[in-house]
């Protein structure tokens, strides 16, 4: 490790201490404000003297829930973010729908489609270059995929991401292998 790695480490380090002395402080406080109500709370039930006003009690009150808000807070921001938390939205949705799309049915019918779509856009009638637009969609795909995983800074995504991208390559490899076999027989 380099003297930078060191520095972040301990930064990070410090801020975790930071936190877990402040949640501490908070633990406190909530304490003594449990204790004074409690107090108050006896003291008017049992005996009838009101140690505090209606005014200092609601205040005690509302600083208690403040401070349960604010360990609430704290408490998330210090356990560590799992791989799920850390993983966007848009992610998901576009994994989901290139999984779907990689499917042999979807994407070898997908394919014809737009290799006749293709076809009729040249005004050409060829069966080699029907079969050459045939591949053009899952290789797209792929290369979208692939560019999706370059461009991505987060190491943990790019290595989530890694892994969805081999499983995408290896069901497009098996529909394209399928769509060949048919073409060549």
């Amino acid at each position: 490790m380099n003297k930078q790695e060191n520095e972040i480490i301990s930064e990070e380090n410090q801020k975790d201490k930071d936190i877990n002395l402040e949640i501490y402080e908070i633990d406190i406080r909530c304490q003594e404000i449990e204790v004074i109500i409690e107090n108050y709370e006896f003291e008017l039930s049992e005996k009838g003297n009101e140690l505090l006003t209606e005014e200092e009690h609601q205040n005690l009150l509302a600083e208690y829930k403040e401070l349960k808000k604010k360990r609430r807070v704290l408490l998330k921001m210090n356990r560590p973010k799992t791989v799920w938390e850390e993983i966007p939205l848009w992610m998901v949705i576009y994994i989901i729908f290139q999984i779907i799309f990689s499917f042999y049915y979807v994407q070898a019918l997908l394919s014809v489609h737009f290799a006749k779509f293709l076809l009729d856009l040249f005004s050409s009638a060829s069966a080699t270059l029907f079969n050459i637009f045939n591949f053009i969609l899952p290789t797209l795909s792929v290369l979208a995929s692939f560019v999706i995983w370059l461009l991505l800074k987060n190491k943990k995504q790019k290595k989530f991401f890694l892994i969805f991208c081999f499983i995408q390559l290896a069901e497009t490899l098996i529909t394209v292998g399928l769509m060949l076999w048919i073409i060549l027989s």
